[in-house]
């Protein structure tokens, strides 16, 4: 049981702490996969993988790949076979990708094995090949008491953070009232599914709905996320607001509020207002790996060539430990703090 401090140097490098709180889950309802024209639409994504976390057990499977900028979204598919058939569980969007790069899949059962394959999608939602197939196999396991889930609506992020047991699971892009949202605490009411053209409706209060963005829109909404454009309601990314419908059953509690969040995963330069642009050096004061605790380390490299973040551990009563990690341009890399030697 140790704790340490960290620090990174490396050229034009975003890094993130990720540890447990950190999920993604998204449940919609099934669709049987078709084979995409290769010519039609983005190569498949690379780096697709499988995350072991505690806070998954008994619950999710957790997914990840490296973004590619040209990509407006991804599909991801899941089978009981390798060779299928595959079958839609859900999607993310390019912005929810450079922010909280991971997909978690609730519709699984412990002891069973599970196999995924990854679609992007370019700017016309045109679907490319899929990328090759992973495997999971999550544990089963009995959890000693339910789940809690509840949402804060940050009117000034212009995001949704969902909550279980007090942790942040999740957090979407959304777009509030031009004219207001009404601020204070709500339930779900209602699922009612296609409301006016807006599909994966919730209720929270008459005549106000979370919804993906309205069909007759067509095309991305540029403002989900950074300006309040919808008639007074929460409108959420139809790739991902199929999640929030799942996710959350009728009396789920939600805070609408002007308060800041945060946008986490952190943007500033402290725990609670993060850093604003890439840096060379960054210093993290603390991390755990003790007992059951597992902890990661997120590095994103934003720049257009390669970069060697050189990294240097900090473990209590023993000497300093120093890796390199290759992190090539565009792409992000998971260290399993865990298992680096020597902490």
């Amino acid at each position: 049981m140790r704790g340490c401090t960290r620090r990174l140097d490396t050229a034009l490098l975003v890094a993130a702490v990720v540890a447990l709180a950190l999920n993604f889950a998204l449940v919609p309802p099934a669709a049987q996969a078709s084979p995409a024209d290769p010519a039609a639409g983005p190569t498949p994504p690379t780096g697709v993988e499988v995350f072991d976390r505690q806070e998954d057990l008994g619950i999710r499977v957790t997914l990840s790949w490296s973004h590619r900028p040209e990509c407006a979204g991804y599909h991801v598919y899941r089978a009981a076979k390798p060779d299928g058939a595959y079958e839609l569980v859900g999607g993310v969007s390019a912005d929810t990708m450079e922010e909280f790069p991971f997909f978690l899949d609730d519709g699984v059962t412990g002891g069973e094995t599970y196999y995924y394959r990854v679609a992007a999608l370019d700017g016309s939602w045109r679907e490319g090949p899929m990328s090759e197939p992973v495997s999971a196999e999550p544990p089963s396991y009995r959890r000693s008491s339910g789940v809690g889930k509840y949402m804060v609506c940050s009117i000034g992020d212009q995001r949704v953070y969902f909550f279980e047991n007090d942790v942040i699971v999740n957090i979407l892009r959304c777009s509030t009232g031009a004219g207001g949202t009404p601020t204070g605490n709500y339930r779900i009411l209602a699922h009612r599914g296609t409301v006016s053209g807006c599909p994966f409706w919730m209720d929270w209060k008459p005549n106000y709905g979370m919804h993906s963005w309205p069909s007759y829109l067509g095309g991305y909404e540029e403002n989900l996320g950074v300006y309040p454009r919808s008639h007074g309601c929460i409108r959420l990314h139809p790739l991902e607001a199929s999640w929030a419908y799942y996710w959350a059953p009728d009396g789920t509690p939600l805070t609408i509020t002007y308060a800041s969040l945060g946008r986490l995963p952190l943007q500033g330069a402290s725990c609670s207002a993060g850093a604003t642009k890439p840096s060379r050096t960054w210093y993290f004061a603390e991390g755990y790996t003790g007992g059951e605790f597992l902890e990661y380390l997120l590095l994103f490299n934003p720049g257009a060539t390669e970069v060697n973040a050189k990294t240097t551990y900090y473990p209590e009563n023993a000497p300093p430990v120093t890796e390199v990690y290759n992190v090539p341009a565009g792409t992000r890399r998971t260290v399993f703090v865990n298992g680096v030697t020597g902490l």
